[in-house]
């Protein structure tokens, strides 16, 4: 009986190899099925960052650029010259932990050139926070709702905290006393904190200093500076 069955296990066993040995391939077979799966995965690759962007792209969207000009910087369609040494100008202040606000016209590459500020950060593996100020005190206000998950303290330690805070629109707020303090209290906690932010404003001159609350342009005039980018709208073929 115990022989039978070892035969039976024997026979099983060969049945098992000859079906094996009925689907193997050769080497050459086995290369160009490796490579056809490199081709199937790179076109896989090519059309999920044509859809959802490059992984620069994308960290810089999480931050909370918009990705027209998260695309602008990681493909290199930034400006010229006169553009380039502003945002050296602008790095050199965040570098020092200090204030800066960007004035400029509509048009004038103040969001691109502050993405541009926001991928060096990454770069340096450190985060950063891109946000409207009108989309700040909307989120802000959302806290207070009954639903929310978030409470107004944690929404703002987000702000406090970040390596990098960018808030673009400066002048789209209504710039009353509540807004004023919160905005206020945020600068000043980064000020102490020695963390660095830069504000966007389409108002320039003396407009753009009109926007902030007079104790964060003190801040400004202190760790930073305004830099105005003076020249037309790259929509309309400014000059560079």
């Amino acid at each position: 009986m115990n022989d039978l069955k070892k035969i039976l296990e024997e026979q099983r066993f060969e049945e098992r190899m000859k079906k094996l040995m009925e689907h193997a391939i050769s080497d050459d077979e086995a290369a160009r099925i490796e490579e056809l799966n490199r081709r199937v995965e790179a076109e896989e690759n090519a059309r999920y960052e044509a859809e959802n962007g490059t992984p620069d792209v994308r960290r810089l969207v999480r931050a909370g650029f918009g990705r027209r000009e998260a695309e602008a910087v990681c493909h290199g369609n930034l400006k010229g010259d006169g553009w380039h040494a502003k945002l050296k100008r602008v790095l050199e202040i965040m570098d020092g932990k200090g204030i800066a606000v960007l004035a400029g016209d509509c048009g004038t590459g103040k969001t691109v050139m502050a993405a541009a500020i926001g991928k060096v950060w990454q770069e340096r593996k450190r985060d950063v926070r891109y946000v409207r100020a009108a989309d700040f005190f909307c989120g802000l206000k959302a806290t207070w709702a009954k639903q929310s998950e978030v409470g107004e303290k944690d929404y703002l330690e987000e702000f406090r905290e970040v390596s990098l805070l960018i808030v673009d629109e400066i002048q789209d707020r209504s710039a009353g006393d509540w807004e004023n303090m919160i905005l206020n209290t945020l600068i000043d906690h980064r000020y102490a904190d020695m963390m660095p932010v830069l504000i966007l404003t389409n108002k320039v001159g003396n407009d753009a200093v009109a926007t902030l609350p007079r104790s964060v342009a003190s801040r400004v005039e202190g760790t930073g500076s305004f830099v105005s980018l003076d020249w037309g709208s790259y929509r309309k073929g400014g000059a560079r």
